[in-house]
């Protein structure tokens, strides 16, 4: 059974269409709290300034149709993760051997200690910007604003130490900042009857982990705390082994699996002349979302015949390939491709810049690295619409 309230309300304010003022709050009360802790407030306030309103702007600069200034703070929780994990239970596990012929006998075990404090996760949220208008033809929106996520759920195991015997409960303790920049711009004409219109949008955003209860780690390049969500991490690809002779000559030694011919010689980082786990680095940007989107719009139109076409792009993006017939081609039954084919590494062709071929799979190479680790940026043309609207009088 599941049970959710939210009281929501909004209080405005304007005065001569020049300043103004808001203020919005939610109450959201959820069963996925314990009693007296189930109940979360979260207000914003907003205000704006039209200094076009102004006098000394009308009455002087009449070119300007809109200048506004705004900002805005606000809180918003969130509460859509597991049920009961504020409630102690215990479970059947663990045995015994008991009487004279021991024999096994099933026991109770505590499965999860209650989450002390449980609560909404928050985002605290600061935007601040500009709205602009001219000659009634160009427009322009600049918003930059600042996320600052607290109280989010993680596991709590990486911060209780095994000794304490249990399954550590999820636990509040996360945060992550985001912060970035939106970007509108358009202009629109007409010159007798011909019309023409031009818009762009941008917007980026750079996301950081500032705690996420993470496991201890032996070198702090291994660190997830510090990097982007969504962050990339694997192994620096510094060339093939061309022959057995190299692989028996590398001072380094490769613990990943059987190193052969045609295997990805990986870097060591860390100094300790071998590469196991410990030799993983970030790389590329994000895998969870682009860190830049942008678009654009051109369209023109004469005596009712026109042209409209869309453009979007995503940039700061990466991904690792999983293009099966290039990135582990023959494995599991995987077709290969004539890329693959014509720049593998073989005994006849030793300079091949992709592993050799095996249907037995390598720890060498077909991991997350920087081979497969590529860039996913991309602009596309979304829409392209030719068109021509009929005259009124036709229609008549």
């Amino acid at each position: 059974e599941e049970a959710s309230m939210s009281y929501i309300g909004r209080f405005t304010y304007d005065y001569m269409s020049r300043y103004l003022v808001e203020f919005a709050f939610r109450e959201d009360g959820s069963y996925r709290y314990a009693p007296g802790a189930r109940w979360g407030f979260f207000p914003v306030v907003s205000v704006g300034y039209r200094i076009s309103e102004e006098k000394f702007i009308k009455d002087n600069l009449t070119f300007i149709d809109n200048l506004k200034l705004r900002a805005s703070y606000g809180i918003v929780g969130r509460a859509d993760f597991g049920v009961n994990l504020y409630k102690y239970y215990m479970g059947s596990g663990n045995s015994y051997y008991f009487k004279d012929t021991p024999a096994s006998q099933s026991g109770m075990t505590e499965k999860q200690i209650a989450v002390d404090g449980l609560t909404y996760e928050k985002s605290h949220k600061l935007n601040v910007g500009m709205d602009f208008m001219v000659w009634k033809k160009l427009s322009l929106t600049i918003d930059g604003y600042y996320d600052h996520r607290t109280d989010i759920l993680v596991d709590g195991g990486n911060a209780i130490s095994s000794v304490f015997g249990m399954t550590v409960p999820k636990r509040n303790d996360g945060v992550v900042n985001n912060y970035g920049v939106e970007l509108m711009a358009g202009w629109n004409d007409r010159i007798g009857e011909f019309s023409y219109q031009i818009n762009g949008q941008f917007s980026f955003n750079r996301s950081k982990i500032i705690n996420m209860n993470e496991e201890y780690r032996p070198y702090d390049y291994l660190e997830r705390t510090g990097c982007r969500v969504g962050q990339i991490f694997g192994y620096e690809v510094e060339g093939i082994y061309k022959n057995q002779e190299e692989i028996n000559q590398r001072e380094v030694k490769q613990y990943l699996s059987e190193v052969r011919p045609g295997d990805l010689k990986l870097k060591d980082q860390n100094g300790d002349k071998r590469i196991d786990q410990y030799d993983q680095v970030a790389m590329g940007y994000n895998a969870t979302c682009p860190e830049i989107y942008y678009g654009f719009n051109l369209g023109a139109e004469y005596k009712g015949l026109g042209v409209l076409a869309q453009f979007q792009g995503v940039a700061n993006y990466s991904q690792v390939l999983d293009t099966r017939s290039v990135y582990r081609p023959l494995i599991n039954n995987n077709t290969i491709s004539r890329y693959y084919w014509e720049n593998r590494w073989s005994e006849n062709n030793p300079n091949g810049t992709l592993p050799r071929l095996t249907t037995l799979g390598s720890a060498n190479n077909y991991n997350n690295n920087s081979l497969w680790v590529t860039d996913a940026s991309f602009l596309k043309l979304r829409t392209l619409e030719v068109y021509y609207q009929l005259p009124d009088k036709w229609l008549r």
